[in-house]
């Protein structure tokens, strides 16, 4: 469960974490935070059995779990009456995060750091930031950790993730994007995502490219509707983006509409009039990402 430890000061935290705690702000108090409060117990009950943990993540072995265990990197729960250490849905989500950051190398002190900003907020005024973004997966909302090159970790919703990677002015340094939302998955209410990020993601210089595209959408006030998708061809991954933006009250000529619906490549233009013969015009734009 989240601690409730002072925080001993705002400026220890980066841009990202920083700017992931305004966002988790702006959720407490509603009707969305209101519910983790009541869910908050069930969350956190030890309920499984190592073994099911090893069913759940198949990457999981006793070995790793008594690994781990003994590091310091798992909760401390009691035992079950037949002495078998129980997990909680929170500790499965959290040994799925460390199994990732054990894949890229981090170290037990980097591990640790990023746990500690995912689970333990350390703010007696901020609480239940882990149990608020699971509740918020639960909506079919996507949420992603930034896990920074000292370890520093941040929730976001994942198109906030995007703004903020292109606002903060470290990015250049290489950050892990984890899929928060694909973790959580085995206990949604939900038949699934259309995944953007599907494995652990290393963002370095080159790809801050790719992130910038992708916020400069996110940005745009006209863009009503972005929706991304990973693909996969002959081993290389992209992003396709799609974006719809709609224009309202135009007065075109024939000539000026016909030349907007022939468009671009890769581009469809709807117009129509509503019912005071006013026109607006929708176009859907598909992007390419390398």
């Amino acid at each position: 469960m989240t601690s409730s430890k002072k925080l001993s000061s705002i400026s220890q935290k980066t841009f990202l974490q920083i700017n992931s705690l305004l966002e988790f702000d702006n959720i407490v108090g509603t009707i969305d935070y209101e519910k983790v409060l009541s869910e908050v117990e069930n969350v956190n009950k030890p309920r499984y059995y190592p073994q099911q943990i090893i069913k759940l993540i198949p990457e999981i072995t006793s070995r790793k779990l008594n690994d781990w265990d003994a590091k310091g990197l798992l909760v401390k729960h009691r035992e079950s009456n037949n002495g078998w250490r129980l997990f909680s849905l929170a500790d499965v989500v959290r040994l799925r995060i460390i199994q990732d950051l054990k894949t890229y190398g981090m170290s037990n002190i980097q591990i640790q750091k990023a746990l500690t900003g995912i689970f333990e907020l350390n703010d007696t005024k901020r609480q239940y930031l882990f149990e608020t973004f699971l509740n918020i997966c639960a909506t079919a909302r996507k949420v992603v950790i930034i896990v920074e090159f000292d370890g520093s970790a941040s929730l976001y919703l994942e198109d906030s993730a995007y703004v903020n990677l292109k606002m903060d002015k470290n990015c250049c340094k290489p950050v892990l994007i984890l899929p928060f939302y694909d973790y959580c998955m085995p206990f949604m209410p939900h038949n699934g995502y259309k995944m953007t990020v599907t494995t652990s993601e290393v963002v370095n210089e080159q790809d801050s490219v790719r992130i910038d595209a992708v916020a400069d959408k996110l940005i745009d006030d006209r863009n009503k509707s972005i929706n991304i998708e990973r693909k996969n061809n002959r081993g290389k991954e992209y992003l396709i983006m799609k974006t719809t933006s709609t224009e309202v009250n135009l007065d075109l000529s024939p000539e000026e509409l016909m030349d907007r619906v022939k468009g671009r490549p890769y581009t469809k233009t709807i117009p129509f009039v509503d019912k005071n013969g006013l026109m607006s015009i929708t176009t859907e734009v598909t992007d390419k990402i390398k």
